[in-house]
């Protein structure tokens, strides 16, 4: 084990300066006289007796490191008196660097493993390669990794919250007072106004202009009390205050340091009123970048635990419903809680708001005189169809809110809620959908409705299918849609034109229209892809028992949840042909699924909600 991370230290080693040797970091551009330094000499890594590696990434074990572990070996001209004539000296070339050029080369990292093992390289690439900085990089480098935009208002009302648990991705002491070092110092701070560097500010994050350094606390208590911290200063370089390599030593020699003695445990009392507390700035994005890389891993059905088995998401029950539930939207907004909300429509001619937080259902009315069929959200509008030829459009925001009287919000009268507009048809809406312009509702009767999403005005009726039109899906100005006659089309949402036919041997009963290919579920029960340009078949998944009943993508990690009358949801990927994870909790139909970013929620005939939670003893507030 001990060879193995050597290894991987001198590998990390040789990448990082192998990056600075093609010029593909700053310091090509504006650091010329560090740049030919570092070119007038061979790449070498070795390792010096005394380097103990560290059996785990903490800063613990980062006190028992070495600082001899890769280097550059310079030009015999550049040797010191005392060397003897078959040694080398040893640059430490990261080391040597002005901290924010240091930084700027471990930025150009492209994975997590590359900045773990330059981390196990010595100590002080292991304080660099644990900053707050690279990491805040690494996650942002990821796509679809982002953080909700109320992320500090979500912390401060946890921070407010006496029963909430305390928040367990903020930087501990030790990691907070090195943030504070490194922001204070003065080529940091000129780094982060270059305008060459314009990312900067982003990955720093904010901090005050005062000279005096700003601290972030875990507590809150009074706004005025002063409160003492203890943080680390840190010299121009840094070398521990007992140099144990030989390198080390004639560092702090040729700096003219009579004691190499370099850091400093300081204490000061620093005033911070609560309502300038930035919790976003107090966040340990190595922490967060952990939690996030295991939320994925178990979306993508790898085993936490190596053990070979498929993380299977522990599961909870929301029950209110007195009959069937057709349809399910997922509520992850800005003011949706912690944890969200869930909006079902069912059988029994109901539409219930869930929270998450609470696990209770918060909202129900009777809006339909039929059963619920269908339900799409989108920000403060909520659209819902019904088996009594309505589409009704509701102002969400109204139904979230707090009741202003004694009134009971399972209780709702049809003049008290907030109806934004009703669209009648001839039969049954089976689906609705939307994009910014239009609205569409596909029918029992045949025909596609193009409305206009602001006077929710008729555009035209689509009616080639000469069947009931079971969904629809739009993207851009064209929309693909699915009738019970087994024909799949493919039209343009603006003139009504037919783009591209397609056919099914059985029922198609759901559709999806996403990263260029058209998705339906059947009877037959198989998964069909076609691609949207060519109209070629590109895949067939068979792994449902009984019809495919209903279709969700999962944009963040590219994934497609298939639910089925078997009682299965299945997660796959667009160019694989097996599932990556199957999960069974009904013992009946499953009707529709829908995703969050930690949950699957999936409705069905037994009256229930199910939500099965991904994020298992992980913390994901914050996460979008």
């Amino acid at each position: 084990m001990q060879s193995v991370k050597m290894q991987r230290a001198r590998n990390a080693a040789a990448a990082v300066a192998a990056r600075v040797w093609s010029g593909s970091s700053p310091l090509t551009k504006s650091h010329d006289l560090h740049d030919d330094a570092l070119r007038s000499g061979v790449l070498n890594v070795t390792s010096h007796e005394a380097a103990v590696l560290p059996k785990n990434h903490g800063d613990a074990a980062a006190e028992s490191m070495g600082q001899d572990s890769a280097f550059l070996v310079s030009s015999p001209n550049t040797r010191v008196a005392d060397e003897s004539e078959t040694s080398e000296v040893m640059i430490d070339f990261l080391n040597e660097l002005p901290p924010e050029l240091a930084f700027s080369v471990l930025l150009h990292l492209k994975s997590p493993s590359e900045i773990l093992n330059v981390s196990l390289v010595c100590k002080s690439w292991y304080v660099m390669a644990t900053d707050n900085i690279i990491w805040k990089a690494a996650f942002e480098a990821q796509e679809s990794w982002t953080l909700r935009s109320d992320a500090n208002e979500l912390l401060e009302k946890r921070a407010l919250d006496p029963s909430s648990k305390p928040f367990p991705y903020y930087m501990d002491e030790t990691s907070r007072g090195r943030r504070a070092g490194w922001a204070a110092r003065p080529s940091l701070q000129a780094w982060r106004t270059d305008d060459a560097s314009s990312d900067s500010d982003r990955l720093l994050g904010d901090h005050e202009p005062a000279s005096e350094y700003t601290v972030f606390l875990d507590g809150l208590g009074d706004d005025s009390a002063d409160v003492t911290y203890d943080y680390f200063v840190r010299n121009e370089r840094y070398d521990t205050s007992n140099p144990s390599t030989p390198a080390g030593v004639r560092r702090a020699a040729q700096r003219g340091l009579a004691t190499p003695s370099t850091v400093a445990l300081t204490s000061s009392p620093v005033r911070i009123p609560a309502a300038r507390k930035q919790h976003l700035a107090r966040l340990d994005w190595r922490k967060l970048y952990a939690a996030r890389l295991v939320l994925d891993q178990r979306w993508q059905g790898k085993s936490p635990s190596n053990d070979g088995k498929p993380f299977l998401p522990p599961y909870t029950y929301l029950i209110g419903h007195e009959d069937a539930i057709y349809c399910v939207a997922n509520d992850e907004a800005e003011d949706s809680g912690t944890n969200g909300r869930i909006v079902t429509g069912s059988r029994d001619h109901t539409i219930k708001i869930w929270s998450c937080d609470t696990k209770s259902c918060i909202r129900t009315w009777r809006g339909h005189s039929g059963s619920v069929l269908c339900i799409r959200l989108e920000n403060d509008r909520l659209y819902t169809g019904s088996s009594d030829g309505l589409m009704i459009v509701w102002d969400y925001s109204q139904l979230v809110a707090p009741l202003s009287d004694d009134r009971d919000p399972q209780i709702a009268e049809t003049k008290d809620l907030p109806i934004v507009s009703r669209v009648s048809h001839p039969w049954s809406v089976l689906d609705i959908d939307f994009n910014e312009k239009h609205l569409i509702t596909c029918c029992r009767d045949g025909c596609v409705r193009v409305w206009n999403k602001k006077d929710f005005s008729c555009i035209l009726c689509y009616s080639p299918h000469c069947s009931p039109v079971n969904s629809g899906r739009l993207c851009g100005d064209r929309i693909v849609t699915i009738a019970g006659n087994n024909s799949v089309h493919l039209w343009d949402v603006t003139t009504g034109d037919t783009i591209r036919a397609f056919q099914t041997e059985h029922g198609p009963a759901c559709v999806l229209f996403v990263e260029g290919l058209i998705i339906v579920g059947t009877k037959d029960p198989l998964m069909y892809a076609w691609d949207v340009e060519t109209g070629e078949l590109q895949h067939s998944w068979q792994g449902h028992e009984e019809l495919v009943r209903a279709l969700a993508y999962d944009s963040r990690r590219k994934l497609i949840a298939s639910a089925g009358y078997d009682g299965r949801v299945k997660l796959w990927r667009s160019d694989s042909e097996q599932p990556v994870l199957t999960l069974q909790r009904h013992q009946d139909q499953v009707l529709d699924v829908a995703l969050g970013v930690s949950r699957i929620i999936t409705v069905g005939k037994e009256r229930s909600v199910c939500v099965r939670n991904f994020g298992h003893g992980l913390d994901t507030t914050l996460f979008a």
